[in-house]
């Protein structure tokens, strides 16, 4: 096509040429020039020659740019041809995809026996993959293809551009670049032979994929068909009664586990061939979990602070099996959607390093339970991969159950004996388990073996992920506590105190641990996708309020976006507040305080507004919003109202910051957290006062620490009259010159303040860079005046009245001797006796 307009130009060119040469153009004119009624003849040929001049420049100038970006075309369709698309994989894997649609087509239509839940299952996966697969090689394909298709696009605008119609104005310019022109067509035609090979390629791999992917949609849709009628048929009855299990079966046992080996096998490499990437991270996370926590352990040994370790269990005991326990038990969950035999095989090796890590701490007889327990796990996993049911699997099962009833009891009993030695809810898991599996002995019996087999082995796989969890849930938590504990060092593990984090970061693990282990139970009852697709339908339901149209799921992401904020900013106070142990007066000062808030109410704004985008709120409708918020604040709000403004004000204004010592109306202590609402203070008796913002705003704020931490200190001293003030002056001024930790500037003062009843009252005044060592300073100051004063003599008087009696009734001296006269008596009478 492009090989077609480079001949069209060529021809134009030619045509153009040739009439350019047999015109001849030889006029005679005359041109009026200079001043009144004077003429000036004009020679024709100088006119002609400058006019020719500026033409040929022109078109030449025009040529030579629209060749350099023919040639730019060419290169860039030879460089995109050259660098090509690496479809050696796809033709590699497109044929093993086509044999796999065809084995699971087969299995589906030309099966002896129906397929249970469980290898529907399989098939639903290794579908799911191969969507995914496809609609990769797909995508990448459609790429490629519109990057030649643009290219080409490219070249035609360049060759249609009308301004080349220009060039056919001048001859002499079109067989000068004629050659130029002649091999730009033949390097096309060579490129072109390529692009359209390429091109061809692309297109027919494209067709390939597109009837592959076709078919994935297809037998995708007949087994989720044949999955969600089998759920519906779980309560029927889908197999004879147990004690007719040998009629109903025609499959032994061993040819079951014959025809399920090969799928399952090929089911696992296929899963790990296109689903690698997660397990290998995992993988590296557990290996570098594993060093870390290897070197916290060593670091502490080597200082000799054994004491350390003594909080640590699991770690200390195994650091190895803790890390792949890590491994093991999470990789299922971050693999997609894997297969069960996959998932059977992880957790049957998290079950067996979480008994390893578990076993010191429990009885004997526990032991011998729990191997048994292990047993029934492994046989459940064999059993929920079989592809057809033989009578002697039922069997084998209805005795596994009794056998998990029973193991379950003694088990149970073991727990309730000493419940500090087994693991938090490991009684309530076994409770379940032996629970669980007396309805599946019923199941089973009367003929619901598909719901009988499937809600088995969700006990045996609940209970090994109730110890396995629990075991995780310490591990991580002894991982923080090594690196907080022995790098006090580091500025992290200066600020953050593992006292308090560990209780908030252990609800945080635990509500993780519970929601992963509803998924992996209902994974196993195969209820998974079914509460995922419930929930999806129930949340994106479109519902109304008036005119006011949402779904549940805009909600439910403005609140978890925003909860995402709001836990940011928390984090932020978390980190920078300095500590929640920090006793009124020793806090330091955190000059980060207020620009906390700041970027705390950043964070918040942000986080709003990413929450409306998020849940598809237009922002047009903020506005009503603040009209309602409007409302709010003119009902009942403005106290919240004004202390949001004020946390706002006190964030610009920075009257105080975290670690400053205020007095704020009869509240003294040391500012520990500035908030959005409200702030809290930390007395001296300990206590944490939280204190509205409005109020820092609204009333008189003291601080004592808001530009250095200079305090002064006030002595008051009484001396007894006579006392030589001089020298007593001089002892108290040498007291203040030998205390370090009062300061020179401003200098000391010794003030005699006023002479009182019974002393003579001096005013000591110094002052100390440590405002919250002034207390302290205090003591020792006066312990060291009232030393040095016994040693010179000096006397500190205590207050003394003269009483002056001017007359006094006389029964009352006589009731005066009377009384002292009796009690002269009883005196002289208990001497006697």
């Amino acid at each position: 096509m492009i090989a077609y307009y480079f001949r069209y130009i060529f021809l134009v060119f030619l045509i153009c040429s040739v009439g350019q040469l047999n015109a001849q153009q030889s006029p005679d004119s005359t041109v009026s020039a200079g001043k009144g009624d004077s003429t000036k003849p004009v020679n024709p040929s100088d006119s002609s020659k400058s006019s020719l001049k500026y033409d040929a420049d022109s078109a030449s100038f025009l040529l030579v740019r629209k060749l350099e970006e023919l040639t730019l075309g060419v290169n860039k369709v030879n460089a995109a041809m050259k660098r090509g698309l690496d479809t050696t994989d796809i033709h590699k894997e497109l044929p093993n995809v086509k044999r796999l649609l065809e084995l699971i087509s087969a299995s589906l239509y030309k099966q002896e026996f129906p397929l249970n839940l469980r290898s529907l299952n399989g098939s639903r996966v290794v579908l799911l993959q191969l969507e995914k697969q496809l609609g990769k090689w797909q995508a990448s394909l459609q790429k490629y293809n519109a990057t030649l298709l643009g290219l080409r696009a490219d070249i035609r605008e360049i060759v249609r551009d009308s301004s080349l119609q220009l060039l056919s104005n001048d001859s002499l310019i079109i067989e000068l670049y004629f050659d130029e022109l002649n091999a730009q067509e033949k390097k096309w035609k060579v490129t072109e032979t390529t692009y359209n090979t390429q091109l061809t390629r692309i297109n027919n791999l494209l067709h390939d994929i597109g009837i592959a992917s076709l078919d994935v949609t297809d037998l995708l849709e007949e087994v989720n068909y044949r999955i969600n009628a089998l759920k519906k048929g779980l309560l029927s009855k889908t197999e004879s009664y147990l004690h007719e299990a040998s009629k109903g079966h025609t499959v032994a046992l061993w040819e079951s586990i014959k025809y399920s080996i090969k799928p399952n096998q090929r089911l696992f490499f296929f899963f790990l061939r296109f689903n690698w990437v997660p397990s290998l991270v995992i993988g590296i996370i557990g290996i570098l979990l594993y060093f870390w926590v290897r070197y916290n352990i060593s670091k502490i040994r080597r200082e000799k602070r054994d004491e350390l370790l003594l909080p640590v269990r699991y770690l200390k005991r195994n650091t190895l099996l803790g890390c792949l326990l890590l491994v093991f038990t999470i990789v299922p969950f971050f693999s997609g959607t894997p297969p069960a035999t996959f998932i059977e095989i992880n957790w049957m090796v998290m079950l067996i390093l979480a008994s390893r890590l578990a076993w010191p701490d429990w009885s004997d007889r526990y032991h011998h339970f729990w191997w048994v327990i292990v047993a029934l796990f492994f046989i459940n996993g064999i059993g929920n991969l079989l592809v057809s049911t033989s009578a002697t699997e039922r069997w084998i099962m209805a005795l596994g159950s009794v056998v998990a009833i029973y193991v379950g009891y003694q088990l149970h009993k073991e727990v309730k004996q000493n419940e500090k030695a087994y693991p938090a809810f490991q009684d309530e898991a076994l409770a379940l388990f032996g629970m669980v599996n007396l309805v599946a002995l019923l199941l089973n019996i009367f003929g619901r073996y598909t719901l009988a087999k499937m809600i088995s082995n969700s006990a045996v796989i609940a209970l090994a992920h109730a110890l396995s969890f629990y075991l995780l849930v310490d591990i991580i938590i002894e991982a923080v506590y090594l690196q907080l504990e022995g790098n006090k060092n580091t500025r992290i593990s200066a600020i953050l105190q593992f006292g308090e984090l560990r209780d908030k970061f252990k609800r945080f693990l635990v509500v993780i641990a519970i929601v992963l282990w509803f998924l992996a139970f209902t994974w196993s009852l195969n209820l998974l996708d079914s509460i995922i697709t419930l929930g999806q339908e129930f949340l994106s339901a479109p519902r109304s309020i008036g005119s006011v149209e949402f779904t549940l799921s805009s909600i439910l992401i403005f609140g978890i976006v925003l909860w995402g904020a709001f836990f940011l900013s928390n984090l932020l106070t978390f980190f920078f507040r300095g500590g929640n142990n920090q006793l009124a007066g020793n806090a330091a000062k955190n000059k980060a305080g207020s620009w906390v808030l700041l970027i705390r109410l950043v964070v918040i704004a942000i986080g709003f507004l990413l929450a409306m985008g998020a849940a598809g709120i237009p922002l047009d409708k903020l506005a009503i919003v603040i009209g309602a918020l409007g409302v709010g604040i003119g009902f009942g709000l403005q106290n919240i109202v004004n202390n949001l403004v004020s946390g706002v004000i006190l964030a610009f204004e920075k009257p105080m910051d975290v670690g400053d010592v205020i007095e704020i109306g009869t509240n003294t202590g040391t500012v520990k957290e500035i908030g959005i609402r409200s702030s809290k203070i930390g007395t001296f008796d300990g206590a944490d006062i939280i204190v509205p913002n409005g109020d820092f705003i609204s009333q008189k704020l003291i601080n004592w620490t808001h530009n250095n931490n200079y305090r002064r200190v006030e002595l008051l001293i009484g001396v007894a009259y006579g006392t030589n003030l001089d020298q007593a002056q001089q002892i108290i001024q040498g007291v203040i010159e030998t205390e370090e930790g009062i300061v020179a500037n401003p200098a000391p003062a010794i003030l005699w303040h006023e002479m009182a009843n019974s002393s003579i009252n001096v005013r000591v005044l110094f002052w100390t860079n440590n405002f919250g060592n002034w207390v302290n300073l205090k003591s020792h100051m006066l312990k060291t005046i009232y030393n040095r004063f016994n040693e010179e003599g000096i006397t500190i008087p205590f207050p003394q009245q003269d009483l002056h009696i001017r007359s006094v009734d006389a029964s009352i001296f006589e009731n005066l001797q009377q009384g002292i006269g009796k009690s002269s008596q009883q005196g002289e009478g208990n001497d006697a006796s």
